[in-house]
């Protein structure tokens, strides 16, 4: 069972999808993960490769199919040890179409709809933000590449240079894709993931396949880049902003309009 949510908790509605299976495994090939020496050190490489990725600072995209809730287009720069991020998120082919934009500087996030004539920014404060609600953001993993490296499970070698196979708990990776957290996945097996990891030990792409009971099999994809280059957020000028309503503090699914 999947639920729609978006990146920052601007919309209302929630829909439920297909359960997740995965008897299909878009990444098969002729070996299998195993418990041996050669399995668990093919798995501790990956994860330290992922653990590199998340203490640099770096910029990703995202391209993913979300099946009936449409397509997914990303960008964004992350430096979670300065705890800056930025992030536009576009949503097509689905009944409710939007691009949004999200800054966060330290524990404050700002956030405005592309759609918004005004162009102004919502003010947040994350620390008054409880963090079960749709629009907490963790200023520590704001892409969420922490809760992926913490679902990771079997991983085996690819047949070419710094690939690697695997599987994941989308449970506890979600909400998905990495970089657009939108979709929450209360699946009962694990999935399949393929990453690549550069000459320097860091991971430039993650695509998951997630297969569904019924319904396309979503793809996910996120690559990474810009690897320690300055990541700069500004904080919005003031007369351009206004602050987040009280009840969207106490909301777990709170919207932007004002």
């Amino acid at each position: 069972m999947w639920y729609w949510r978006s990146a920052v908790g601007l919309v209302v509605a929630v829909a439920a999808l297909s359960g997740c299976i995965s008897s299909e495994d878009p990444f098969e090939t002729t070996s299998r993960p195993t418990a041996s020496s050669t399995a668990l050190q093919d798995r501790d490489d990956l994860l330290a490769a992922l653990r590199k990725t998340h203490a640099s600072r770096y910029t990703f995209s995202v391209q993913a199919n979300l099946g009936a809730d449409g397509n997914v287009a990303a960008t964004g720069a992350v430096d979670a040890a300065a705890q800056v991020f930025s992030s536009t998120v576009k949503v097509t082919d689905t009944k409710l179409p939007s691009t949004m934009e999200h800054l966060v500087v330290n524990q404050q996030m700002y956030v405005r709809s592309a759609d918004d004539k005004s162009k102004r920014w919502m003010h947040v404060d994350l620390t008054k933000l409880s963090k079960d609600s749709s629009g907490y953001v963790d200023v520590a993993d704001p892409a969420g590449l922490a809760r992926f490296i913490d679902s990771v499970g079997s991983v085996e070698r690819g047949s070419t240079a710094g690939a690697y196979l695997g599987k994941f708990n989308a449970n506890k990776a979600s909400p998905l894709p990495i970089g657009a957290p939108l979709e929450t996945c209360l699946c009962s097996f694990p999935m399949a993931f393929r990453a690549l990891v550069d000459a320097q030990g860091r991971v430039t792409s993650i695509v998951m396949d997630v297969v569904q009971s019924s319904g396309p099999t979503l793809k996910m994809t996120t690559t990474m880049a810009g690897f320690d280059q300055p990541v700069t957020v500004t904080a919005p000028a003031a007369a351009s902003t206004f602050e987040a309503p009280d009840w969207y503090y106490k909301t777990p699914t709170p919207s932007p309009s004002k």
